[in-house]
């Protein structure tokens, strides 16, 4: 994420601002995308997979995964 690589995984996870907007763009819109809105900060967070896992990754150390069916039900076991 825009900042800096000197927060620790736990405010990259929680930390709100304001002005901070997610928006989910088609692959095939990726590019075109991050041209029109190059001189702003942003990255690219995420990608939807067909594992029907959410995972949560810091570089390639995975954080935490979950099933959407948790998601979907808040019904997850502790782990």
């Amino acid at each position: 994420l825009p900042g800096g690589d000197d927060l620790p995984d736990s405010a990259r996870l929680f930390s709100e601002t304001p002005s901070r907007f997610l928006v989910e763009v088609e692959v095939t819109n990726k590019s075109a995308f991050m041209s029109r809105f190059r001189v702003l900060p942003m990255a690219a967070i995420g990608e939807v997979t067909a594992t029907n896992l959410l995972q949560l990754r810091s570089g390639k150390t995975i954080l935490a995964e979950i099933p959407n069916s948790c998601l979907a039900t808040a019904n997850c076991p502790e782990s």
